[in-house]
């Protein structure tokens, strides 16, 4: 027993590395942390904490169509273009443009805008989950999504990085 842990503290602050255990444990895919951020994650499910205000558009719309979106009231709208990339653009940002401006056809990636870069995650994960996708795609939002037929998904909710990590704060 002396040799192992004397083995783990000459990894860890000698060599800046891991156990051996810990490392397995990664490699496996299994979440090896204990913190209370991580277990306050890992027991809330996405679903309950995003945001189901939004509407789904291509980025070229007629005026008529701008107008049909915002009359929803929706906080967000998901630009999609034909190759499935994703951008999330504040419907106020949306309804400003077309206060000031008079034209027929709108495209929505070209508007002055706050977007933000949206990455995909399933319904069903953790806030943990999320967190890490978001760490790992270099996002700022989640849209969630879960499949209704083969290669056919429905969007549910827009999930921002700072709603993940308010929801931490609201549970301490």
């Amino acid at each position: 027993m002396l040799a192992v842990v004397s083995a783990n503290i000459t990894a860890k602050e000698i060599f800046h590395q891991d156990s051996v255990f810990t490392m397995l444990m990664h490699d496996a895919g299994l979440d090896y942390r204990n913190d209370p951020i991580a277990q306050s994650l890992r027991r809330t499910g996405v679903a309950s904490v995003m945001n189901r205000s939004f509407v789904e558009s291509q980025p070229l719309i007629e005026l008529e169509h701008a107008r049909t979106l915002l009359s929803e009231t929706p906080q967000w709208v998901i630009v999609r273009n034909d190759e499935d990339n994703r951008s999330l653009l504040p419907a106020a940002d949306l309804a400003r443009f077309l206060e000031d401006h008079v034209v027929d056809r709108l495209d929505l990636m070209a508007i002055p805008a706050r977007r933000r870069e949206i990455v995909a995650c399933h319904m069903q994960v953790s806030l943990q989950e999320a967190r890490v996708a978001l760490e790992d795609s270099g996002a700022e939002a989640i849209y969630v999504r879960r499949q209704i037929a083969p290669l056919t998904y429905r969007t549910f909710g827009v999930l921002l990085r700072q709603d993940v990590e308010s929801s931490y704060a609201l549970r301490r």
